[in-house]
């Protein structure tokens, strides 16, 4: 089965990158741009592999996505993703649930292989 991966991104040129890094690598997309899509998102029946959440939506703050997945799907990953990178943030996000927290602006393989890490993936990538 394709691994899902529910991404919540609320600046609008960001989630076409995560798009272009994550469905060549074999990962199937579910994509919300705000806490209330997210919502939907989440509802849905068959659970996510991984949940990448970024912090700034127009709606809220992810970090409450984070907690609602956390609740729903205690087991799946959750990698929270902002461009306010500091200690603090940090805190808040691993205490909302994330399993890894990445920094703005980060690089196409440095996501892949923390996606491909947390779900103990194994593929072969052309460089």
């Amino acid at each position: 089965m394709v691994p899902r991966v529910v991404i919540v991104e609320g600046e609008a040129g960001i989630a076409p990158m995560l798009r272009a890094a994550l469905e060549p690598a074999g990962y199937e997309l579910m994509v919300a741009s705000s806490v209330a899509e997210a919502r939907t998102a989440l509802s849905d029946a068959r659970p996510p592999a991984l949940v990448l959440v970024d912090v700034a939506l127009p709606d809220g703050d992810g970090l409450e996505v984070c907690r609602l997945a956390q609740a729903r799907w205690p087991t799946r990953p959750i990698i929270v993703c902002t461009a306010e990178a500091s200690t603090e943030m940090h805190a808040r996000a691993v205490l909302a649930g994330a399993s890894a927290y990445l920094a703005r602006p980060f690089d196409r393989d440095a996501l892949l292989a923390l996606v491909d890490q947390l779900l103990d993936r194994k593929r072969s990538r052309a460089s």
